[in-house]
């Protein structure tokens, strides 16, 4: 099951490209404005997309990977490999150095400008090396160094060791605090200043420590987190438990769980942290807002090993199993959704539906979607739906008729019968159909195509005894609301035939059905502006053709009229 998203717009992702590399996909990360993408394929090919998915460069590596990051600016990227050697670069492809080291590599970072790079060892080591290729200090560990991560400013290092510490560290490889945990440290995540520190442990417990090493809370999860990643303000802090992703914030508690089909893979969040996107492996790509609202996924051909997202949400790319970079467009996706409802919206205001109240949120929502204010633009096309939604639930048609007789009836003699419907409900109705009941024969214009709110036609039809004396007649109305939902609208009355029909001095009413005080007080007040009802053709009783209302007999079966 998946979470719900806005109203009904949780639907596929846009697709703007995708590219195919030598080999299924390691790792991705595009620039902060989306300019470059940088991706690592399992074979050991870096790559350099540009925006638009073209191929810029592509550098062969020393073996497999198995860490990768990027500077936040994107003007460096670095890649470690199973040779135990650990790759740097400038984003224009120029190799800047290659080291090895002495032991297995578990964990790379890079500050904002590439100017810093920790690195976490089997030894139990954890190394800062600057931009040249020069290990300014390393720190001793008693286990294995699974995370070793800088904040973006370059100034705090956190590292994580299998011997169950997290140590925080200052630039200069001094020890600020550490503190002992129930389980080896498997994952750390920080905030861009370093004033929040997040450890994951392979006892499930999750550890937030504010700059000073205060813990902030610990909660123990289902399952140990492989994923975690938190905004740069520490706001928004998210990590993976087997199928959910769990969001924290950093004051406690969870605040949300998005369950998906697969188990988690990668997830990132926007550098704001009002979005966020994960890789499953159920192949797809899962975006959401800070609310926990899933807004979209979209499906791959392989399990997606990494995700990424500009930092404004517009752009999110996927690195796939399948061997393909996926670029996707939030904003193209954002502007689908709310042209969507807004043709929604459009459409029961052209029935007659007042939609004021939702057209001020989708204005509103428009206006952000101008400002590439996508969360708040979310959230007003949301609301804007479900009051849209709810006025078309409440909005119901309703066909009221006036029917009148300039004469009484007569067995077996068709009786001209003048009649004004009108629409005096709420929203549009649609097939509308005349439908008689009793000892009487209907015949003429029985049907209506369409009638918005507060319109009328003027239609006439026949009514023909097929009895003697007085008895009652049921006519019904049946049409259709904007939904395509049936409803009925009926009345009796009672009908005499004489042998001896009379004509009358004025118009006589046969039939009332609905709301006529409103039926008859609009329709005075439109005919005293001179509008004028949509006419329905005459037609013969008996063969359906077309008549005149003036003519006292059909000239193609000879019926007489009137």
């Amino acid at each position: 099951m998946h979470p719900s998203g806005v109203g009904s717009m949780v639907s596929t992702g846009i697709k703007i490209w995708s590219v195919t590399l030598d080999a299924p996909v390691f790792g991705v990360y595009i620039e902060p404005h989306g300019s470059t993408i940088t991706a690592v394929t399992e074979s050991g090919s870096l790559y350099a997309l540009s925006r638009d998915g073209k191929v810029l460069w592509r550098e062969a590596l020393t073996g497999p990977p198995v860490a990768f990051a990027s500077s936040g600016d994107g003007s460096h990227v670095a890649v470690a490999t199973k040779d135990r050697r650990l790759h740097m670069y400038e984003s224009t492809g120029r190799r800047l150095w290659r080291m090895r080291l002495k032991s297995d590599i578990h964990d790379i970072a890079l500050s904002t400008t590439g100017a810093i790079i920790t690195v976490g060892t089997e030894s139990g080591s954890a190394y800062l090396i600057d931009k040249t290729g020069k290990v300014d200090w390393s720190y001793r560990t008693n286990g294995p160094v699974k995370a070793a991560r800088v904040c973006k400013k370059g100034t705090y290092i956190g590292v994580g060791s299998e011997d169950h510490t997290v140590t925080f560290l200052n630039s200069r490889g001094q020890q600020v605090w550490k503190y002992t945990t129930q389980g080896g440290i498997q994952l750390i995540s920080m905030d861009a200043n370093g004033d929040y520190i997040l450890a994951c442990a392979a006892d499930r417990r999750v550890y937030l420590f504010n700059r000073n090493g205060a813990l902030l809370w610990n909660p123990r999860n289902p399952e140990a987190a492989t994923v975690a990643d938190m905004s740069d303000n520490a706001n928004t802090i998210v990590l993976s438990s087997g199928r959910e992703l769990l969001m924290f914030g950093k004051e406690g508690g969870l605040l949300r769980r998005i369950p998906v089909d697969g188990y988690i893979l990668s997830a990132a969040v926007s550098i704001n942290g009002e979005y966020g996107a994960l890789g499953s492996g159920d192949d797809a790509v899962y975006f959401f807002t800070v609310r926990g609202d899933l807004l979209w996924n979209f499906k791959t051909s392989g399990e997606v090993k990494g995700v990424s997202i500009t930092q404004d949400g517009e752009l999110v790319v996927a690195g796939s199993a399948d061997k393909n970079v996926y670029m996707l467009d939030n904003a193209m996706f954002f502007k689908k959704i709310v042209g969507s409802v807004k043709k929604k919206i459009l459409d029961m205001k052209t029935s007659g539906i007042n939609t004021l109240e939702a057209e001020v949120l989708l204005h509103k929502s428009e206006q952000d979607l101008k400002r590439k204010e996508y969360l708040s633009c979310s959230h007003y096309t949301k609301s804007a739906e479900k009051i849209a939604l709810r006025l078309m639930d409440k909005a119901k048609p309703e066909i009221s008729m006036l029917a009148v007789v300039y004469s009484s009836f007569a067995p077996d003699r068709p009786n001209k019968v003048n009649a004004i419907l009108m629409n005096t409900g709420s929203s549009v109705a649609k097939n509308i159909r005349l439908l008689t009941k009793g000892q009487v024969e209907l015949a003429g214009d029985t049907e209506v195509d369409e009638l918005r709110v507060n319109a009328f036609v003027e239609i006439s039809f026949y009514l023909t005894p097929r009895a003697s004396g007085t008895f009652p007649v049921k006519m019904e109305i049946h049409y259709k609301d904007f939904s395509g939902r049936e409803h009925v609208s009926e009345g009796i009355t009672h009908i005499s035939a004489d042998a001896t029909p009379q004509k009358y001095q004025k118009s006589k009413p046969v039939m009332e059905i609905g709301n006529i005080p409103k039926l008859v007080n609009k329709v005075k007040k439109a005919k005293k502006r001179g509008a004028v009802p949509a006419q329905q053709a005459t037609t013969c009783p008996k063969c359906g053709r077309p008549v005149q209302s003036s003519w006292a007999g059909c000239p193609y079966c000879l019926t007489k009229l009137r």
